[in-house]
């Protein structure tokens, strides 16, 4: 398989998703514009929504599924269950009908709503306690975006402290030094998911899902393995291993 880029027909209508947090979002668009954008909320529930919901989308605007040009999608951080969905059903509608594919980043689309002249921190809800966090400066991310704690991502701000934005910092008390920006910039807009999908580099294979954390069930995998017979060794030898992450600074 091969993993060379390829342009989409720029020409033709691009599909964007994004299922990384509790609302899924679906954009239509056409050469840089907006043809029609749903966000529903879904939490826990996308598999039974998406595939429908896209398919009444396309039969609107009489689009057929093979005369998309692109289909893109948030490919994380976020939720696991969110992220397979979304992922999986662009793998299906790109490779079925060989479609470009392109995969897109939670943070860089949140920082590209903020027109933030210095220091953007943005740090989206990860699990209890923990939040996907990183560092923009003048619009551009200084370091790739990593887990912390509630704990660490404070004594981060604290030492450089400027604005703040996303689904984690709702949870947590900020330093007095640190702005929190509305919520309405918690979410990618219609705007940004199709602009971030006109400038995408599109591929003819699925893009990656961005995991940056152990799932639960595989935190749980002692006691899943037990329940089910296996040993631990056993279970874990069908578990890509995790690479160690730098630390945020």
């Amino acid at each position: 398989m091969t993993s060379s880029a390829t342009s989409p027909d720029t020409s033709a209508p691009l599909l964007v998703l994004c299922g990384a947090e509790n609302l899924l979002h679906i954009v239509l668009g056409q050469e840089g514009a907006v043809l029609h954008a749903e966000t529903i909320h879904c939490p826990g529930a996308s598999v039974t929504v998406l595939a429908p919901a896209i398919a009444r989308i396309l039969a609107a605007h009489r689009i057929a599924t093979t005369n998309l040009g692109g289909i893109a999608a948030v490919c994380g951080p976020g939720s696991f269950t969110g992220l397979r969905i979304t992922l999986a059903t662009v793998a299906g509608l790109g490779v079925g009908a060989q479609i470009p594919m392109a995969g897109l980043e939670l943070h860089r689309l949140l920082a590209a709503q903020v027109p933030c002249p210095g220091r953007l921190w943005v740090a989206t809800y990860a699990r209890a306690h923990m939040v996907y966090a990183q560092r923009f400066e003048h619009g551009r991310p200084t370091r790739p975006v990593r887990p912390l704690s509630h704990q660490e991502f404070r004594a981060h701000v604290e030492a450089q402290p400027g604005l703040a934005v996303g689904s984690g910092i709702r949870r947590l008390e900020l330093p007095d030094t640190v702005t929190a920006l509305p919520t309405l910039f918690d979410t990618p807009w219609p705007g940004t998911l199709m602009a971030a999908a006109a400038t995408a580099a599109f591929h003819r294979h699925p893009p990656a899902p961005l995991y940056l954390r152990p799932s639960d069930a595989e935190e749980n995998l002692p006691a899943i393995a037990q329940a089910r017979g296996l040993s631990e060794a056993e279970a874990r030898r069908h578990i890509p291993e995790f690479v160690d992450l730098p630390p945020l600074s």
